[in-house]
């Protein structure tokens, strides 16, 4: 099933590893804004593309995951292949 992503969804979904490791949000936020000017909190704008990703249910074969918050620590996040 082919789900209509925004540019930033496509773009934190590819960057993503499809070896099932897990990247931080603060790792994540830092390839999304990589040599642009970022907002003041980008960690919480690329944490509501990732709820949005795992909403949407599969993306080209992979599923969107994160583990629980952890208050200031980063959430990490990882795609797995479907079986």
């Amino acid at each position: 099933m082919t789900h209509s992503l925004s540019p930033m969804e496509r773009q934190i979904f590819d960057l993503l590893p499809e070896n099932g490791e897990q990247v931080t949000s603060a790792d994540l936020a830092d390839k999304v804004y990589n040599g642009r000017e970022s907002p003041k909190h980008p960690r919480i704008v690329v944490m509501g593309a990732i709820t949005r990703l795992k909403r949407v249910g599969p993306i080209d074969g992979f599923q969107v995951h994160r583990s629980p918050r952890a208050g200031q620590w980063p959430v990490k996040i990882w795609k797995e292949r479907l079986q």
